[in-house]
């Protein structure tokens, strides 16, 4: 079924290989007694990071409207 929804939303197999690749360590992290949360939240603080670093040292940043002010 989880399958069926994976390849359902955008009909690619990358999606299908994505939840298999997530799946598989989702169990080995649990076999390991390995909490998700920690993981989630590097994952999102990365992105996070990521986008500010870039916006802030972009050639252009003196240029942009929130360093002039």
């Amino acid at each position: 079924m989880t399958v069926l929804g994976a390849h359902a939303i955008a009909s690619t197999r990358l999606d299908v290989w994505v939840m298999f690749i997530f799946g598989i360590i989702s169990f080995i992290s649990r076999t390991l007694n390995f909490h998700p949360a920690p993981i989630v939240l590097g994952l999102i603080d990365r992105a996070v990071f990521s986008v500010l670093t870039i916006n802030r040292y972009s050639p252009n940043w003196s240029t942009s409207p929130s360093a002039i002010r």
